[in-house]
């Protein structure tokens, strides 16, 4: 039952940051989307940053956990490319929520020091990618890089949400071709 609660709140602050942004929102919001008193959350979560850190560090931590799936496999560095683009792709499809809130609150302030060091992990998995890809990789610094992928990935994703395109397998295969092409040395 206590888990449930706490489940519950999580469930409900992911929604109400996604939808409304961390400033926006308050405690008092969260507990009745949660369907809880307030006091449950502070028995819970000492604060509403220590709240948001900890979605924060799931959902990247398990974005991060998805990427190097994706980077564990052999092939070349178009293939391990494919294969991070298809994670993306897997994680935004199967947490559309998390995806939103991650990339609306990647840059909070209101961040902790143990959030910032999942985003250094994920960042550092980057680099790794791209020093292990020189010669096949535009020379540029890896986070240059990896901002022409995530942003292409995330435009398309604003896009679609939008109902400006449709995400089928086809776009997706056509889109991570183009993101491909825009990072590999060759442009191909």
């Amino acid at each position: 039952m206590e888990q449930s609660r706490a489940e519950a709140v999580l469930a409900a602050a992911l929604r109400l940051f996604t939808e409304r942004g961390y400033e926006a929102t308050s405690v008092p919001q969260i507990a009745t989307a949660a369907g809880v008193g307030v006091g449950t959350i502070y028995r819970y979560f000492a604060a509403k940053e220590v709240l948001v850190n900890e979605l924060f560090r799931t959902w990247k931590g398990q974005l991060l956990a998805a990427l190097r799936g994706a980077l564990a496999g052999d092939g070349g560095v178009r293939a391990r490319f494919d294969a991070i683009w298809a994670a993306l792709v897997e994680f935004q499809r199967a947490n559309p929520a998390a995806f939103a809130f991650l990339e609306m609150h990647y840059h909070g302030a209101y961040l902790d020091d143990a959030s910032q060091a999942v985003v250094a992990e994920v960042n550092q998995l980057v680099a790794e990618f791209v020093a292990a890809g020189a010669g096949e990789l535009k020379p540029l610094p890896a986070p240059v890089l990896a901002a022409i992928v995530f942003g292409a990935f995330v435009g398309l994703v604003k896009a679609a949400e939008a109902g400006e395109i449709r995400l089928d397998e086809g776009t997706l295969a056509a889109a991570g071709a183009c993101a491909w092409a825009a990072i590999a040395a060759n442009g191909r």
